[in-house]
């Protein structure tokens, strides 16, 4: 009988498809609204890295971000890619890894995936609850970007606010 409490429990997990701890995707922001959030998350990152690599140059690789309609529905926003040239992953991997996860804290990102190769590209990802990817990829110099769901009605580029 003293587990009957515990048998139901796992029972109503099963029931409703729930896992402990498992949180609730956040809801779609429109793209301008994801535009400012997750260009905050991006001048962060910059600013972290900057003073991590001080000496190294950033910059912008994109001018403006785009939208992009997937095969599945979903409208994706990308923003502009950000670039610094140093090895990220090389070399400097701890340093790179602990000022890119320091930036991302302060805006709900999980953590950073372990840093894969494919071919000669090194890189390491984290998400946020809205399905937001952050992602930082280095060859010879590296660039870091976030693209995001946005929730749009027509998922062009009427729905990107004017400079």
């Amino acid at each position: 009988m003293k587990r009957l409490p515990a048998v139901l429990a796992i029972v109503a997990l099963a029931v409703t498809g729930c896992q402990p701890g498992a949180t609730e995707p956040e809801p779609l922001l429109a793209p301008a609204e994801s535009i400012n959030h997750y260009g905050a998350a991006l001048d962060d990152v910059e600013d972290s890295l900057a003073d991590a690599y001080p000496d190294a140059p950033i910059g912008s690789a994109e001018e403006r971000p785009t939208l992009a309609l997937q095969d599945n529905g979903e409208c994706l926003l990308f923003l502009p890619s950000r670039t610094i040239d140093v090895n990220l992953f090389l070399d400097n991997k701890k340093t790179s890894k602990k000022a890119i996860q320091a930036a991302l804290n302060e805006h709900a990102f999980e953590d950073l995936t372990d840093v894969e190769q494919t071919g000669p590209v090194r890189s390491s990802q984290a998400e946020d609850a809205r399905g937001a990817e952050f992602r930082a990829n280095d060859r010879n110099s590296s660039d870091f970007s976030i693209r995001v769901p946005v929730r749009s009605e027509t998922c062009g580029p009427d729905d990107l606010p004017s400079s």
